[in-house]
């Protein structure tokens, strides 16, 4: 039987729900936050806390340095590759998934019988990766405010 995912949200930090979807987010997201720990997010990415304008509401635009999405931007949605359950993320972005602390669910299916010799090869090379940095510590969950 396979482990349970855990992986804690890169932005908030708390425990991503195992029946709800996450948000992979891109590049853009990373450099105006880049104290988060991968780029797996909770729905918290949709909240306004988080909440950007692409052009920062600036007269001449983009901020020289933003990161434009593929499809054009407007705003931090537009850098939300869109709703994944959470075992397609942490399968498509496993050197993320790693970060937030997926890692047993990550190397049991790297070992499993059942993964297609792509999917265990792929998953196999980011563990080796992740070990080899010296297996980072995962953020640490912390506790949903009631």
């Amino acid at each position: 039987m396979a482990p349970k995912i855990h992986l804690v949200c890169c932005l908030c930090g708390k425990k991503a729900p195992q029946t709800k979807d996450v948000l992979p987010l891109d590049a853009e997201w990373r450099r105006r936050h880049p104290r988060m720990t991968g780029t797996i997010a909770c729905e918290c990415a949709y909240s306004g806390r988080w909440y950007w304008r692409c052009d920062n509401n600036r007269a001449n635009g983009y901020d020289p340095s933003h990161i434009e999405a593929p499809e054009g931007c407007i705003d931090s949605v537009s850098h939300v590759e869109g709703a994944h359950t959470l075992t397609a993320a942490v399968l498509r972005f496993p050197e993320s998934a790693l970060r937030q602390g997926a890692h047993e669910y990550i190397r049991h299916t790297a070992q499993g019988r059942w993964a297609s010799p792509e999917l265990a090869q792929r998953l196999q090379k980011a563990l080796a990766e992740w070990e080899a940095a010296g297996a980072p510590q995962p953020r640490q969950v912390t506790k949903a405010r009631r």
